[in-house]
């Protein structure tokens, strides 16, 4: 079961709805990942501090499979038209590590400019949280994919489009 606080109010509300609603969706999602430039959400920042040379922790071993927004609200429209019902993860199948996501956007950044990206492997355990998190927060989607069809946009197109989106 849940471990984080966070994590148990959410299994609440499932609960809740699952037994007040008889017609409801909800959505598990996994890291969102954003190609809008300067949004505040974690793909646009992380490139800001490499634009900006700071340094990037990035931790080799907390991983998630990370779904592209528009993606997330595709799947979205999809189950509502589709009429379905249920808990439906929205996720990528790509599974990767905040390092993994930060060598991609870093490597696909230095196809358009000379830039020296600072970014330093490290451990979830290396940074000091509230609350211990679980590693491994990946989803599966294959109920998501069975009942929509859609199909899933690769975290380094979402890195590309990003990229291009900075006129860099």
């Amino acid at each position: 079961g849940p471990t984080m606080l966070y994590s148990k109010q959410q299994l609440e509300v499932e609960l809740f709805i699952q037994q007040h609603f008889e017609e409801h969706i909800i959505l598990r999602l996994a890291l969102v990942l954003s190609d809008t430039p300067g949004d505040g959400s974690y793909l646009p920042g992380l490139l800001e501090n490499i634009l900006n040379g700071k340094s990037i922790h990035g931790a080799s071993d907390y991983i998630s499979t990370p779904v592209y927004v528009a993606d997330a609200c595709e799947a979205l429209m999809c189950l509502i038209r589709n009429k379905s019902r249920g808990i439906f993860h929205v996720s990528g199948t790509e599974i990767l590590s905040r390092l993994d996501i930060s060598n991609m956007l870093a490597e696909t950044l230095q196809k358009y400019m000379k830039i020296s990206a600072d970014i330093i492997p490290c451990k979830m355990a290396d940074f000091a949280l509230k609350e211990e998190r679980p590693l491994n927060v990946s989803l599966c989607n294959k109920k998501l994919l069975k009942a929509t069809g859609i199909t899933l946009t690769p975290v380094q197109s979402v890195c590309e489009n990003l990229v291009r989106k900075y006129n860099v």
